[in-house]
């Protein structure tokens, strides 16, 4: 089995090996009864493999019973043996943090893996929304801090969260310190905060624009009364804290508001000055030096860039930006040559076509991303970087549907599984429902039609891939938002668990999405014990015959 869907087998991913010797020597194109053939087909519904599957079977080409001898097919009286590759799937509740029918809401703000714990943000009735964790390996389940004691809330996680080694940094609030950063050391089990950085009740809203890692230390926007929202760092391993730069003295620069990145050793980021507004900013982690990148919009002001998207491919980062001129089209900024240039005026004019609203992936060297023309919904859209080829890939909303919708391509889901590139759409006849693009032949298909005559919208909730298989949030009319799944090498999309029989569904994901190994933890709401974390979990198993 293929565990890790990477497409190759690797020793550690081998069951068995089978030897095939002493066949006949036989001329090109001749065939032998001796010849061992091999046929692969996928296992029948009634054998359970939810999770998808391989019957390998193999016989000689004598023409045993029925069979026709050397014809180069193996045939059912010809197989002398049968192995069945099945993947089955088990639901389970894995936490009742408030007992009864009310909500703990896991993962409401952040939800992070390290070592063998979950740790996320749950309200028990008691303590108010603080930190817990999860045992992946002895599946208990206890507080972790009580950050703000009592039943009042101290929002773990609200803004960002970030892992450095066996630590966890995030935004929590008090009383007395308000919004500031805290940590958990997960193998001492020791919670501090960390930063005062605007001392008194209101706090710093640590990371509410930015947060990011690079090596030891966080980069992060933080506020304080004198200089307002600005670009901060904090060196984990030797606890020291510091201004990186007062780009809007007077006024808050919100750095990282719209879009930030780490580049090599450099991390872009957008802010705001007095004279150029929101542009694309730089810091040299190395050297300790910040300059602006960008001045697109001059002389008008604020460009917003990233507001949509941004992607690196190469050198060079695209995203969308505005101008007076053109409203919100696709630009790029060559990172080595220090170059900015429009990609391409899509809504031709001062309209916006806002690249990337919903969905942007790269494919190799091609940016696919949904853009708009006009009052209808978004379609899909490619740049192709290397030749600087810029076309409209789909056109699936019928215009002459009349239909009223905003939802454009890949608002809630937008994944790709070998050469197709899966995402919800609406034609303006089925709703929102899931599609999919090949990328090498070109053809667009609706994949499945789940609630005929509305929208089922796939991946509201939940969207992930394991394998050759996207699992999914989805609404037939019927059951309410449950888990769906489509495999990519079936074709086929069915519902795969009902966690809330009845009509309203269970929300599956709706604040806790996180894959572990062959195992999804996802949150989900059930009438009986609320929501809490499930486990959706994945068993290989091997059958011969």
């Amino acid at each position: 089995m293929d565990d890790n869907g990477d497409g190759a087998l690797t020793p550690d991913e081998v069951d068995q090996i089978t030897y095939v010797c002493n066949g006949m020597d036989g001329a090109e194109g001749s065939a032998s009864s001796e010849t061992m053939l091999t046929h692969l087909s996928t296992p029948d519904a009634s054998m359970g493999c939810e999770a998808g599957g391989r019957v390998m079977a193999q016989g000689l080409d004598n023409g045993d019973g029925n069979g026709v001898a050397r014809n180069g097919i193996l045939e059912t009286d010809e197989v002398d043996a049968r192995t069945v590759f099945c993947s089955q799937l088990s639901f389970d509740r894995l936490t009742d943090i408030t007992p009864g029918s009310n909500n703990s809401y896991p993962g409401f703000y952040m939800e992070v893996r390290v070592g063998d714990a979950l740790y996320f943000d749950a309200d028990d009735g008691i303590h108010g929304r603080e930190l817990w964790a999860y045992g992946l390996e002895n599946g208990t389940t206890w507080l972790v801090a009580d950050i703000n004691p009592g039943s009042d809330w101290s929002y773990p996680g609200y803004f960002r969260e970030a892992v450095v080694g066996d630590t966890i940094y995030f935004g929590a609030t008090t009383p007395t310190y308000g919004f500031e950063m805290w940590s958990h050391n997960t193998t001492s089990g020791e919670t501090l905060r960390i930063s005062d950085i605007n001392p008194g009740a209101s706090g710093s809203n640590w990371g509410e624009d930015m947060l990011i890692v690079v090596g030891d230390k966080l980069y992060f926007s933080a506020f304080e009364p004198l200089i307002f929202t600005e670009l901060y760092v904090y060196d984990t391993s030797t606890g020291t804290l510091h201004l990186v730069m007062d780009i809007m003295p007077g006024s808050s620069g919100n750095p990282g508001w719209y879009m930030h990145f780490l580049h090599g050793d450099v991390l872009y980021f957008s802010a705001k000055d007095p004279p150029h507004g929101f542009q694309l900013w730089a810091h040299d982690t190395v050297a300790d030096i910040t300059w602006k990148v960008t001045t697109i919009n001059e002389p008008h002001g604020h460009a917003f860039p990233g507001n949509n998207m941004h992607a690196v491919i190469g050198d060079v980062v695209y995203f969308d930006a505005l101008t007076l001129e053109h409203g919100v089209e696709l630009w790029a900024h060559g990172l080595t040559n220090a170059t900015t240039w429009l990609v391409g005026d899509v809504f031709n004019g001062t309209g916006s076509s806002n690249p990337g609203r919903n969905m942007s992936h790269v494919v190799g060297t091609t940016l696919y991303f949904d853009a708009t023309i006009g009052p209808a919904p978004s379609e899909l859209w490619a740049y192709d970087t290397a030749n600087g080829s810029l076309w409209q890939v789909t056109e699936i909303f019928d215009p002459a549907s009349m239909a009223s919708t905003e939802v454009g391509i890949g608002e809630h889901l937008s994944v790709q599984i070998g050469h197709t590139l899966y995402f919800n759409a609406n034609d303006g006849h089925s709703g929102v429902e899931l599609w999919a693009h090949d990328l090498l032949h070109g053809h667009t298909w609706l994949v499945a039609d789940i609630r005929q005559g509305n929208s089922s919208f796939p991946g509201r909730t939940l969207s992930t891939v394991v394998g050759n298989t996207i699992y999914f949030s989805a609404n037939d009319g019927s059951n309410g938002h449950e888990v769906w799944a489509h495999s990519a090498e079936s074709r086929n999309t069915w519902m795969i668990y009902d966690v809330n029989p009845g009509a309203y569904g269970s929300d599956p994901g709706a604040h806790f999405e996180l894959l572990v190994g062959d195992t999804l933890y996802f949150s989900a709401k059930t009438d009986d014990a609320g929501s809490e974390v499930w486990g959706m979990t994945m068993e290989h198993l091997v059958f011969y015959g």
